[in-house]
């Protein structure tokens, strides 16, 4: 019976990965790499067949700090989010005009689901509920006359939860141009006219650097 040539226990899987000095077990693998073994593609197998151990571990490492590199980075900006100010108007303060920012939802298919999923935690605090229900967004009011008109065959929430979601998003991707705020912003809403149920947000505005 041959044995990993990392912890060098016996190998008893067949997902264990030949190298070219040895066999590496699936704990070694999962542990060093961060992926199962079942989960390799041939191709990629192939690719680390043509490695050392010591050669794949030093990749190994080399992505992994890739890998936390990216975190820290999304971390940044989501932290930058939470600061950015997305107004209806111009603001009060010299800037810089980085580029246009704009985001699209719809609740008709997968999109609405998995970015409800995305902010399910704000939604559920009272500070974000008053956001939703137009204490802090400029231009709320005449976004729930439209929705009053279709009122009996569109849900009031999900107008509130795309609204929301919007604004998020265009803050995010704001943070990702390095701006700090977000200023003459505006939306379109159209309604699936068939069926009255299905509705699609368009939402744009500057993004802005301070001087």
């Amino acid at each position: 019976m041959e044995k990993c040539s990392i912890c060098k226990k016996m190998v008893f899987s067949d997902n264990s990965v030949e190298f070219k000095d040895g066999l590496v077990c699936d704990d070694c693998l999962q542990r060093v790499f961060n992926k199962t073994p079942h989960t390799l593609k041939e191709s990629e197998r192939q690719k680390f067949r043509n490695l050392t151990i010591e050669e794949w571990q030093k990749k190994s490492n080399d992505e992994e700090e890739e890998r936390i590199i990216e975190a820290n980075h999304e971390k940044e900006i989501l932290a930058k989010k939470k600061n950015i100010i997305v107004s209806t108007c111009d603001i009060k303060q010299d800037y810089e005009i980085i580029a246009p920012v704009y985001f699209q939802v719809n609740n008709r298919g997968d999109q609405f689901s998995t970015l409800s999923k995305k902010y399910e935690d704000l939604f559920s605090t009272k500070e974000q509920l008053a956001q939703l229900s137009g204490d802090r967004i400029t231009g709320w009011e005449v976004f729930q006359t439209l929705f009053i008109t279709n009122a009996a065959t569109i849900a009031h929430n999900q107008f509130d939860k795309a609204f929301f979601i919007a604004v998020e998003e265009l803050k995010e991707r704001a943070a990702r141009l390095g701006a700090d705020a977000v200023i003459g912003m505006r939306y379109d809403l159209d309604l699936d006219t068939n069926l009255f149920q299905y509705f699609y947000l368009q939402m744009y505005g500057t993004a802005v650097r301070y001087l």
